[in-house]
């Protein structure tokens, strides 16, 4: 019995006692955006907040421009909370996210602008590899992209927005990322 208090007790104190992590997601580029998020957790429960820059991601680019549109800045901001299934903030996770996106796409030939704001419930799930403080954390999810709202807008010089109608473009939404990053 003392020998197994004592098994117990080492390992406790070889597991670090982080609060929180720093990651990046620089696979966002080929897909949505990368993204950035500070997370603060105790236990083997973390929240996090987030924000994504959805400009540079080239499915984001295949999916939401046509051949005479480009992206004005756009960009989201979003919460997450995870459940891991080993102390540390390291291997399985399951959680829940919660973004809210706005898309810009300018036309500059018809001179006008649309801007949709999303709001995107998701499910997530993903493993996290540790190597001491550093990480490689990859995870997919899959939720539903809900179209808040939608205005065509004239550009300086454009006088034709009312002339152009918006489309909902709601839809489901799945998406992977690979997070480096460093506990703290």
């Amino acid at each position: 019995m003392a020998e197994a208090d004592e098994k117990a007790e080492t390992a406790a104190q070889t597991t670090p006692r982080y609060i929180g992590s720093f990651a990046l997601d620089p696979a966002g580029f080929l897909l949505f955006g990368p993204t950035a998020a500070l997370e603060f957790g105790a236990g083997r429960w973390t929240g996090a907040a987030s924000f994504r820059w959805l400009n540079p991601g080239l499915l984001a680019n295949e999916l939401f421009l046509g051949s005479s549109d480009s992206f004005a800045f756009s960009a989201g901001g979003g919460l997450r909370g995870r459940y891991y299934f080993q102390d540390g903030f390291k291997g399985a996770h399951v959680g829940a996210i919660f973004e809210l996106l706005s898309a810009n796409v300018e036309n500059q030939p018809a001179l006008i602008v649309s801007k949709s704001l999303y709001f995107v419930p998701q499910v997530e799930g993903g493993y996290r590899f540790a190597w001491g403080r550093f990480f490689v954390g990859p995870s997919a999810s899959f939720g539903y992209a809900a179209q808040l709202s939608a205005v065509v807008e004239n550009l300086p010089g454009g006088t034709n927005a009312g002339s152009y109608g918006v489309a909902n473009r709601s839809s489901v939404y799945g998406s992977a990322r690979i997070d480096l990053g460093v506990l703290f």
